[in-house]
């Protein structure tokens, strides 16, 4: 498998309950492990391609003589958003919530990398950095951020953020407003 992309192809492609054999390494040694597509419930995910609904994958427990197998990791789907307006990729700290409160918010849109000469790096956004603010609108997840940005008729506003559990707000200047946003999904092993 040459990576995620490939992965959420195939598991996009593949038609619900149909079982696919899974190869996988334990323990040093490779495994094969039989899984059933199921069918999606309710989340979907936009792509350069398109909408598509992430199935769910239902893998049975393995039971050999004298042992139990325990379940293995499986790869689940993660949401990020980047802002080609901001220059910035994102998640919503509303699914970890210890993480925000080590950031010292209650939600917000947890800044994960900052693109070279955007807008975001040249107000001073950095990596690390907690939206919480647009100009007067709350951010509480990415959909906050693309209502707030498409709202946007001004080349200059005010993001505030979170850094070192400190409210800071920075000034944000764009150029001809660009509107391309787009949402990310990638494969992230579930280590338990």
């Amino acid at each position: 498998m040459e990576g995620a992309e490939e992965l959420t192809r195939l598991v996009h492609e593949t038609p619900v309950a149909r079982q696919v054999k899974i190869g996988l390494w334990r323990n040093g040694a490779p495994v094969t492990v039989t899984a059933t597509i199921g069918e999606a419930k309710g989340m979907a995910a936009l792509s350069p391609g398109g909408a598509w609904a992430t199935p769910n994958i239902h893998i049975p427990e393995m039971r050999m003589p004298r042992m139990v197998i325990p379940p293995i990791d499986i790869p689940q789907f993660q949401m990020t958003w980047q802002s080609r307006m901001l220059g910035i990729l994102g998640e919503p700290l509303s699914q970890y919530p210890q993480l925000a409160d080590f950031f010292g918010v209650k939600e917000g849109v947890l800044v994960k990398s900052v693109n070279k000469d955007s807008a975001a790096e040249k107000a001073g956004i950095k990596a690390g950095d907690v939206i919480v603010k647009i100009d007067d609108a709350k951010i509480v997840d990415t959909e906050g951020i693309r209502r707030a940005l498409a709202q946007q008729n001004k080349t200059n506003f005010t993001v505030t953020v979170v850094r070192t559990k400190r409210e800071m707000p920075l000034n944000v200047t764009v150029e001809n407003n660009p509107t391309g946003r787009s949402i990310r999904a990638w494969v992230r092993t579930v280590n338990c």
